[in-house]
């Protein structure tokens, strides 16, 4: 039984991480609030050296072990944190942000906005820190470490791979944060000079 409820946890878990990949692109983001009693990271979260074996997300998406060190930036969504827990969404490093595409100067270029959702969603993963219960840490991971939008980061975990290749968890157990990082989030609802919205 308990075996079986851990099976429905997970699918819940893959359903939830999919709707929050696919939601990306130019739209204003959730609050930034916080509970009241915020739980705390755990000691060892993160570390000052990247764990060694790390591959590329996309390659981590791909059937295989259930332990995985991938290598990938703080990206997904217009703010790739979720509020008031240990969540982030970050993408595969190959895909391209839109401050690579000649004369864009979207603010928030980490957000995808001129990819179609189900392009970002092949491409992304929801990386939580999770409690003894299970469920992501009531306690955000913007900040934490240096951590921001854009950041590069290799993280080692395991992963629930959902349907398709999308809508993967990774539960994360080591977080290295590299170089790179927005300093914030601008408050003004973000736009690709490019035209596109999705």
């Amino acid at each position: 039984m308990a075996k079986k409820m851990k099976k429905i946890v997970s699918v819940a878990s893959i359903v939830l991480a999919t709707g929050l990949l696919v939601t990306a692109g130019c739209r204003s983001s959730t609050s930034d609030g916080q509970n009241a009693q915020a739980d705390s990271l755990p000691q060892g979260l993160f570390v000052s050296q990247p764990p060694e074996g790390a591959v590329d997300l996309d390659d981590a998406l791909k059937p295989g072990g259930d332990q995985v060190v991938v290598r990938a930036r703080v990206a997904g969504r217009r703010d790739p944190f979720v509020a008031g827990r240990a969540a982030m969404v970050v993408a595969d490093l190959k895909f391209p942000t839109c401050d690579t595409r000649p004369g864009d100067t979207c603010p928030t270029p980490w957000d995808f906005c001129c990819e179609a959702p189900a392009g970002i969603a092949e491409h992304t993963a929801l990386v939580q820190v999770v409690g003894s219960d299970g469920k992501p840490l009531q306690t955000p991971l913007q900040r934490a470490n240096g951590l921001a939008p854009m950041s590069v980061v290799v993280v080692k975990g395991t992963i629930v791979r959902g349907p398709d290749g999308k809508g993967a968890i990774i539960n994360a157990e080591q977080i290295h944060v590299g170089p790179g990082g927005a300093v914030a989030v601008p408050a003004a609802k973000s736009g690709c000079s490019s035209g596109c919205e999705h």
